[in-house]
Parts: structure tokens; sequence; C-alpha cells
């Protein structure tokens, strides 16, 4: 097994195990410098997830139709005795697979009539199982149920009796990995989440997840464009829609204004402007970390009495505020 990320309880990314099965993340940015291709093309694989077909990697790709390219050909490399699940949640991945006949195709998606997965009475189920995931959200419900599906289709063979309860105690087990819905600090008062997210679609599935899964809380969203993709105004229209949910929203600049052109960056004192109509949310622009948190330090006593949580979103160190974060956290009241 290799997964690109660090769990959470400090055990690695890695296992070699005594089976037969090898389980690989894989996504479609460049192999090497050498070798334009995308990774997961590389690994000739029996069963084949697709969970997302989104436009990312400006720095790579030109557009979607250059990663919709690279996604038929992964699908062309799944053998006949092989499957491809993918999330039918997405008009692109169906549009994807509806010509495939070489091999078997499965839509998933969770809380459904055919769905492993199932929310009754605010709790989570496998059919009579009850399950105690530690990731929480809509995108990570619907790992969770394609997750379910692949390990039955290949351990129902293996151990028709027992298979259940390993994969039930995988999934509560799991601790997730770092930077995702990371909990940094947490009291009876505030909480201060760091997550990977960066990505328009990512931002609105965590914040939309933060905010199902803590009821009552003031959302407090801080977010640096750091990303390849997220320096650049393709996704201008898109990110003012992302921090529906959000209660307050600070946005630094771009991390690095010389990394793209003035043509095609991302504005991002314009994109302040539209966020309290798209987003219904308090927008408020730094022009960087620093200025962050001398803002945000002057507007958290308008949440006094109130229970906030505070979600910073960066694919990078994000100016190294996180220690501050948490002592403004501890101070609320």
């Amino acid at each position: 097994m290799f997964v690109g990320g660090i769990r959470k309880d400090g055990l690695p990314g890695f296992e070699l195990g005594n089976g037969s099965i090898f389980v690989i993340e894989g996504d479609e940015y460049d192999t090497a410098f050498f070798d334009k291709s995308s990774k997961f093309l590389h690994y000739k694989p029996t069963y084949t997830v697709l969970n997302a077909l989104d436009f990312d990697h400006a720095d790579i790709f030109p557009d979607i139709t250059a990663i919709e390219t690279m996604f038929k050909r992964l699908i062309n490399l799944v053998p006949g005795n092989g499957k491809i699940f993918y999330w039918n949640g997405s008009g692109s991945l169906k549009k994807l697979v509806q010509h495939v006949s070489f091999t078997k195709v499965e839509g998933f998606e969770w809380n459904r009539k055919d769905s492993c997965l199932t929310w009754k009475k605010h709790e989570l189920f496998w059919a009579d199982q009850k399950l105690n995931p530690s990731l929480f959200g809509d995108h990570n419900y619907r790992n969770i149920e394609v997750a379910i599906r692949v390990c039955s289709e290949i351990l129902k063979i293996q151990n028709p009796s027992g298979y259940k309860e390993g994969i039930a105690k995988a999934i509560d087990s799991f601790p997730g990995v770092k930077r995702r819905q990371d909990i940094l600090f947490q009291s009876p008062n505030a909480i201060v989440m760091e997550d990977f997210a960066h990505h328009p679609v990512a931002v609105h599935e965590t914040i939309h997840a933060v905010k199902k899964r803590f009821h009552g809380y003031k959302i407090i969203s801080l977010f640096e464009p750091r990303s390849a993709t997220s320096h650049r105004n393709v996704f201008q229209k898109e990110y003012s829609y992302s921090f529906i949910g959000s209660d307050l929203t600070i946005l630094t600049e771009i991390h690095n204004l010389k990394k793209v052109s003035k043509d095609i960056r991302l504005d991002v004192k314009k994109l302040v402007q539209k966020l309290l109509k798209n987003s219904k949310t308090i927008p408020v622009y730094a022009k960087d970390p620093k200025e962050l948190l001398v803002k945000l330090e002057k507007m958290i006593p308008q949440f006094t009495g109130q229970k906030i949580l505070i979600l910073a979103m960066s694919n990078g160190s994000f100016g190294g505020i996180y220690p501050r974060l948490v002592e403004l956290a501890r101070k609320h009241v």
C-alpha cells in the first residue's frame, strides 16, 4: 500500500503486507521533468477508482481536455477482468466511461438506495453495521463508500464470512492524514483546524463538511492562494462561490506575485468584493499572512460568547501563522 499522505498517528503512508494486492494513490500530475505523462499511467491497474475530474495543475495542463485525455488513457489500461469505479455525481466522469465495454464499470454515491454507506438518525451505517470514522463530510463519505465496494469486490472471494468485519474495523481505526481536517487546538469555545484545500471545489467541500459537523460554530475561513492553479484567474468566478457557509473569510494576496504574470493572475481584491454577494460571507483582504493575523485579532471579539472554528486553508506553510492562531483561540471566550 502506498498513499500520498502522512497518517495522523505518525505511521508512514506505505506498508508492505503479505498479500498479492497492491493499493496505490495516483493522480494526473506529471511523472517527472523528462516524462510529462500522468503518474497513474505507469501503474497498470486492475481496479481503478475515479472520484473526481476537475481542471487543476494549471502549470502542467493547458485545459480540462488535456486532463481528460490522460484519464482516457488510464481507463484503457484496465483489463477485461478488472473494474472501473466512478463517482456518478460527476457528469465529466459519466461521459468518460459511458462507452466503455471492454471491462466492468460501476458508479457509486453514498446515502442512496443502492449505497453501501447510509445516514440513519445522525449516524453512519454500512447495512446494519454502525461505523464511527474519524473522517467526515460528503467527499470523505464518498471515498469510504467506494473503499467498501472495492474491498468487498476483492475480499469477499478470499474471506466470504469475515471480510465485512475487517473492512469496518479498518474504516473506524483509520486516523486520517495530516493537513486534512487536522485539528491543531480544541477547547469548549474554539477550534483551530488546518486543511490542505486549495482548489475551489475542495475549499467548498471542506467548509460545507465543517459547517455540518460543528453545528452552531461560527466558521472563520482563512485562505492563502498558493498553488499553481489558485495563483491563476482560471477560477476567479468559481472561488467567489467556494466560501458559502463561512461566517468570516479572510483572503491573503497570492503567495508569490512574481510567479505568474498579471494578465493571468488571480485578482484577490476583486474576489473579495464578490464574496459578500456570492458566498454570503463577511469578506476581508490581507496583503500577507502577517496582516491577516492583525485583522483576525481585531475581528474575533465580534464572536464573543459564541463558539468559533478557525479553518486555515493552504497547500503551503501559510507564513507560519498556526501557533498564533492557537494563541488567539485560547483567549476566545
